[in-house]
């Protein structure tokens, strides 16, 4: 075949000629032309200024009437060089190899760490490409891509990063070298390929026949195994109930699963599921139904469709996309002068070409061939969020923006990433734990699976500007510590032991083991403090119990008040003090002691009953007032003493009733006087004795009634009875007068004795002279003057006699 081949760039001079090249091309793979050029006389080509610069590889007929190759020529490859070499050098030339590719293949030589958040997978490719400088680029999908919320690239290539992500997806390119220039077209349906420019492609098996034209010599077709069946399954943390996963059909006569679980499958709703297994299946299918051939066909690249004529298998001519293609072109001449050199297949052939297809009504995916990046160990990073905040910025699942520190990215304010969940030592349905991280904290990740698009924070660790609360200086102490300075500490020092809580409102805390300010258990607060349990409270206190109150103690009990003191209680109280009581009971099984410095005032609303089992002592050392507004009762079963040692007041409004069950002793130190404003009654169960050192006085401003069953006067002295009235004396018995001196009965007026009995009067040492008149018709005795004088003198009045008069004594 009379070709010829051309290199033409600016690093090469115009002599350069092409020996040979040896180029393979792929979907989704930037092509690679290994290029032989050698250069006559002593002109130098600098590697080093070859590369990077653009150039053409060019296929053409020598012989522009030359019916072999008429409609397949020219056929060009452009790009750039991404290497140059010198092979080998002679006095009269030089031979170079030179690599050209594709500008995209320029990303293989990158290595970034970024984040894209709340972009589409498409929408991420382009800003990949724009970063690393690729422009003429085109994207022909006609697929619903909806945004990630977070795509990392890790330590990758941008070139691995663009290829991972489209084999996933269902995405692939290819180059169109139609412009001069090549331009990246990614797709994702068959329905975006055209048919190249060149025309179909005959079936001639007859190899080596240089007058078949454009031709394949062989064709090869056949069918392989594949699995029945692609499921893909996952998890969604935000909705855990929902069953992610999706299948799709392979083959029908396919045997067994493929299957795709959690990060490998890295979907997150059941229709993304059912996306990604029908891509998965596509891919499969078409590995499975691939053909390849060999021929001399030119313009067959991939991305292009062309069609078979004239196989004896009608059934084949058809449309095939072109998938992959390996080109071999040499001057033969030239390529043996340099020997094994040009390191090209040994062929006759000035061109070959191989390549690989799949039938046009099969969807063409790429398959999964680019490793996907897996995070072994842990990442760094730092809490971020949208605002400079005293607070931890968290969504409403308790998640973090964060800033990964391998991330190159600019991108800040909380949209460095998507939102994290951060690992806690516990949680449940209810119950959970977590201590929420501000802005800046530093912190480490694991991801799930290996995965850098499933971050989650593992912890916080500290740094010189997050400094940990324990260091050498307190290396004995545990701390929790808020950001709040709220503090929980444990202190493990030997002998030392202690828990600490602590708030810095109002300086308060709880601290509890040893001692610190004199006790092992202090509750502290500078401000206002609560005490709320809403069923039983228990006590025990072991030793004294001392509660001191600066102002007011206000206690409120719903309930009945019990206290139990099995010794002393005492009680100073320095001003006034009011107690009021519905009903009041208190039991002392020991002694009793109250001191009051001041006023006390007790107010009771009901009745008061006082029960003391054994002696009761009250001391007043000054003025004592009961005011009691209704009736008052005490019962006291043993004695009772009462020591007043100065006045003593009691004012009773209403009635006053004391019941004694036995004897009752007053004492008093001085002059008693009772003012009674009604009557006074006294009942005595046995004898009533009134002992006096001096008078005794009964005056009254009415009667004196004596009502008893027997009189009985004993006089050592003087008795004188001064009467300014009358005095009547009502004898229903015997009077007996016994006189052991002089007995004078003076009468300024009348005196009247009635008698019912006898009377009899002995004077043994006086005679009697008697006056007597008798009045007969009033049936009694006036004794105007009676002086008995006469011993042994015995009257008897018989005369009825009755009177009302009362006994009057002044």
């Amino acid at each position: 075949m009379a070709l010829a081949f051309s290199l033409e760039s600016v690093a090469l001079p115009p002599t350069a000629r092409v020996i040979g090249f040896r180029g393979t091309e792929a979907l989704t793979r930037p092509y690679v032309f290994e290029i032989y050029v050698s250069v006559e006389g002593p002109v130098e080509v600098e590697p080093a200024v070859a590369v990077g610069r653009p150039a053409t590889l060019t296929i053409r007929d020598q012989a522009s009437l030359s019916s072999i190759v008429k409609g397949d020529l020219p056929v060009t490859y452009s790009g750039i060089f991404g290497r140059f070499q010198m092979v080998r050098a002679t006095a009269t030339s030089t031979l170079y190899r030179a690599m050209l590719v594709p500008r995209l293949w320029q990303l293989s030589l990158t290595k970034h760490s970024r984040m894209f958040t709340k972009m589409s997978i498409p929408d991420v490719l382009k800003a990949v490409l724009s970063q690393e400088g690729i422009s003429d680029f085109e994207f022909r999908v006609g697929g619903s891509y909806s945004p990630e919320e977070h795509v990392c690239q890790y330590r990758e290539s941008s070139l691995d990063f663009i290829h991972r992500w489209m084999e996933r997806e269902g995405l692939y390119y290819y180059f169109d070298q139609t412009g001069g220039s090549e331009r990246l077209v990614v797709v994702d349906s068959m329905s975006a390929h055209e048919p190249n420019v060149h025309g179909p492609v005959r079936y001639h098996p007859a190899e080596g026949d240089a007058s078949a034209g454009r031709h394949f010599d062989n064709f090869v077709t056949g069918a392989m195994s594949l699995p029945a069946m692609v499921r893909v399954t996952d998890y969604d943390y935000a909705k855990p109930s929902l069953a992610v996963t999706g299948a799709s059909p392979v083959w029908p006569g396919g045997v067994g699963e493929w299957s795709e679980s959690s990060s490998d499958a890295r979907v997150f709703t059941p229709g993304d599921g059912a996306r990604i297994a029908q891509v998965r299946a596509e891919a499969l299918r078409a590995e499975g139904g691939q053909v390849s051939a060999t021929g001399s066909a030119l313009g067959l690249s991939p991305g292009y469709l062309f069609e078979l004529e004239h196989h004896p298998r009608a059934g084949l001519d058809k449309p095939y996309l072109v998938t992959r293609q390996k080109i071999i072109g040499q001057v033969t001449e030239l390529a043996r002068s340099w020997g094994r050199l040009a390191e090209l297949e040994a062929r006759d052939q000035v061109l070959s070409v191989d390549i690989t297809a799949v039938s046009a009504d099969l969807q063409y995916r790429e398959p999964q061939r680019t490793n996907w990046p897996r995070v072994d160990g842990y990442e760094g990073g730092v809490v971020d969020g949208p605002a400079d905040s005293d607070y931890a910025q968290l969504d409403e699942q308790g998640r973090y923006a964060v800033k990964f520190k391998f991330d190159e990215g600019s991108l800040a304010g909380g949209k460095a990433s998507t939102w994290v969940r951060m690992m806690q030592p516990h949680a449940g349905a209810v119950e959970g734990w977590h201590f929420p991280l501000r802005k800046g904290t530093e912190v480490v990740f694991l991801f799930l699976g290996g995965d850098p698009d499933r971050p989650v924070i593992a912890g916080a660790i500290p740094n010189a500007v997050t400094p940990s609360p324990v260091t050498n200086g307190n290396h004995t102490r545990n701390v929790i510590q808020t950001g709040g300075r709220n503090r929980l500490e444990f202190e493990d020092q030997a002998g030392q032991q202690r828990i600490t809580l602590s708030t810095p409102h109002q300086n308060t805390y709880l601290r509890m083991g040893a001692p610190n300010d004199d006790h092992e258990l202090i509750a502290k607060t500078d401000g206002r403090g609560f005490w709320n349990t809403g069923g039983d409270t228990d006590t025990d206190i072991g030793g004294n119990w001392v509660v001191t109150v600066d102002s007011s103690l206000n206690e409120k009990v719903s309930g009945m008040v019990i206290e139990d003191y099995g010794s002393s209680k005492k009680e100073t109280v320095s001003g006034l003090v009011d107690e009021t009581y519905d009903s009041h009971m208190n039991q002392v099984s020991g002694s009793s002691q109250r001191r009051v410095g001041g006023s006390t005032q007790d107010t009771l609303t009901g009745p008061w009953t006082v029960t003391n089992n054994a002696a009761t002592t009250h001391n007043y050392l000054s003025s004592y007032t009961n005011h009691i507004a209704g009736p008052h009762q005490e019962t006291i079963a043993g004695p009772q003493q009462s020591v007043i040692g100065a006045t003593q007041m009691v004012t009773i409004g209403g009635t006053q009733t004391i019941t004694i069950g036995a004897g009752q002793n007053i004492l008093v130190g001085g002059s008693k006087a009772e003012t009674i404003g009604g009557s006074v009654k006294v009942t005595a169960g046995g004898t009533f004795d009134i002992n006096a050192t001096g008078d005794i006085t009964i005056k009254s401003a009415g009667k004196v009634n004596v009502d008893q069953s027997q009189w009985i006067e004993f006089c050592k002295g003087d008795k004188k009875a001064n009467i300014g009235g009358i005095v009547d004396d009502y004898i229903l018995g015997m009077k007996t007068s016994f006189v052991g001196g002089i007995y004078t009965d003076i009468s300024a007026g009348a005196k009247l004795f009635g008698h019912f009995g006898p009377e009899r009067e002995l004077s043994p040492n006086i005679d009697k002279t008697a006056a007597i008149i008798s009045n007969k018709a009033a049936d009694f005795q006036i004794y105007a003057l009676a002086c008995n004088v006469n011993a042994g003198v015995i009257k008897f009045i018989t005369p009825l006699f009755q009177s009302s008069s009362a006994l009057t004594i002044i």
